[in-house]
Parts: structure tokens; C-alpha cells; sequence
């Protein structure tokens, strides 16, 4: 028979044990967080290119923290003039929300993320909205690529970060057309892109104008007038409209242009 072990070298053993099994329990932790690391970064890798640490989401999901998280990983999708044109069109956003009525935090995202997917040349947004089946009429795939960021951009969101909701996600749809019945945010997304202190392209004279009207006129009258502004802009210089913009006008006009007082 064996030596009788001590008390003293028992609890050394069974202490040398014990770290044995602690460590086998943290590296099993360890293997699964980088495992969840990886997959989060695969994720990431599809969206920023693969320079950026992974971040989490935050509970407050119109936050300050996820806001700002957002904004970095635009900035490592568009290039510095329309990063600068985000950021003013999420300020302008949360302005315009708080003149009338609506959740600024929500708005200021929305304006954020609005042109999500605006980095992507032609052929590259094409194939996204092929990939993310969006449905619309093919000519503006054909003629008009350059409508196709903002349903591109609320289908690829909606895959990705489905907590910011169904109404961001309809507002960025709807920035580079507008449509005949528009929610608030719809309506605050499509005016702030417009009159944002960073916008240079378009008729100042116009945008200017807009500028003026805000806080003076209701929300609906605001868009009106922008729609307004883009049509008449688009038809002075030549280009090409988005197959539903006259429908689109004539209802308008029923509601806020002069065909309201008319008698028939």
C-alpha cells in the first residue's frame, strides 16, 4: 500500500484541481465569445468592408450611443461630402420634429441612415436591389438607378437592424420619390434632404424659399411645396421623372395646390 497522503497535500491536489477546471470553463467561454465575435464580424464585414471593431447595438435604440454608433459605420460606407450631407439632414431631421410634433430621437436616425446605401455605384445598386428583391418598375432600375438607393437602403436595413421599425424604414424608402400619402417622419426625411445647411446642387433661390417656410406652414404644406420644388426643378432641367410623380402631383394637388378651393 501507497503512502497515506496528508491533509496539507490532499487540499494542494484538489486546489490544482479545481484551477484545472476553472480554466477549462473559461476557455470554453472564451472559444464562444470569439466565435460570436467572428460571426458579428462577418456580419460587419458586409456592411463597412471589414475596418471596424465590432460594437453592439444599445438598449436605447434611438439613442445617443447607438446614433453615434450608426454614424460610424456610415462613414465607412459613403465618402466625406455625403457623410457631411447625413449628418446635416439628421440635424435638420431632428429639428423639423421637434416644430412639429414628432419623436426627434426616431427622426434623427431616420435622417442618418436615409442614404445608407448612396455609396454604391450603378452596377453595384442594381445588383442589391435585385439581391434584396425590390420591387419597382424596371425602367428605374434601366433609366433611373440613381432612385434605387433609397428602397435599397430600407430593404437592407430591415434585414440588419429590424428594431428601428417599419416607419424609418418607409421614410428612407420614400426620400428619393415621395409618395401621394406620406407619414410624418416620411414627410420630415423627404424635406430635410432638401433643405439641409449642407445641400449645394439644386435651385437655391427654391431652397431657400423652403428654408423660410418652416415652422410657418403645417408639415403636409411643407412636403407639398418640396415636392413642388423637385418637380419643378427636374422638368426645368430636362430629367428624367419617377414614373408615378405626376400621379403623385395630381393628388397633392387635390389636397394642398389650388384645385382644393375649385367648384365643379
Amino acid at each position: 500500500m501507497g503512502k497515506k497522503k496528508s491533509k496539507k497535500q490532499l487540499q494542494k491536489e484538489l486546489e490544482k484541481l479545481e484551477k484545472k477546471q476553472l480554466a477549462k470553463k473559461k476557455n470554453k467561454k472564451a472559444r464562444k465569445a470569439a466565435k460570436r465575435q467572428e460571426l458579428t464580424r462577418e456580419k460587419l464585414i458586409e456592411l463597412s468592408g471589414g475596418d471596424l471593431p465590432y460594437q453592439p447595438a444599445s438598449k436605447k435604440v434611438f439613442g445617443k450611443k447607438n446614433y453615434k454608433r450608426m454614424k460610424v459605420l456610415l462613414a465607412a460606407r459613403v465618402g466625406k461630402k455625403r457623410y457631411k450631407h447625413s449628418v446635416g439632414v439628421a440635424k435638420t431631421a431632428k429639428k423639423l420634429a421637434k416644430l412639429y410634433g414628432y419623436n426627434p430621437k426616431v427622426a434623427r436616425m431616420a435622417g442618418i441612415l436615409h442614404d445608407w446605401d448612396k455609396g454604391l455605384g450603378v452596377y453595384e445598386i442594381r445588383e442589391r436591389a435585385q439581391t434584396l428583391g425590390v420591387d419597382l418598375d424596371p425602367q428605374i432600375s434601366e433609366n433611373m438607378p440613381w432612385l434605387l438607393h433609397g428602397p435599397t437602403a430600407a430593404a437592407a436595413l430591415r434585414l440588419e437592424y429590424p428594431e428601428f421599425g417599419e416607419e424609418v424604414f418607409q421614410a428612407i424608402a420614400r426620400h428619393t420619390s415621395g409618395a401621394a400619402e406620406m407619414s410624418p417622419l416620411d414627410c420630415i426625411i423627404y424635406v430635410a434632404d432638401i433643405i439641409e445647411p449642407n445641400r449645394t446642387f439644386g435651385d437655391m433661390k427654391g431652397i431657400k424659399r423652403l428654408r423660410k417656410e418652416v415652422g410657418k406652414v403645417p408639415l403636409e404644406q411643407l412636403y407639398f411645396d418640396a415636392f413642388k420644388y423637385t418637380f419643378t426643378f427636374l422638368v426645368s432641367r430636362d430629367r428624367q421623372l419617377y414614373p408615378e410623380t405626376v400621379d403623385i402631383w395630381n393628388s397633392l394637388m387635390w389636397k394642398y395646390g389650388f384645385v382644393r378651393t375649385m367648384k365643379f
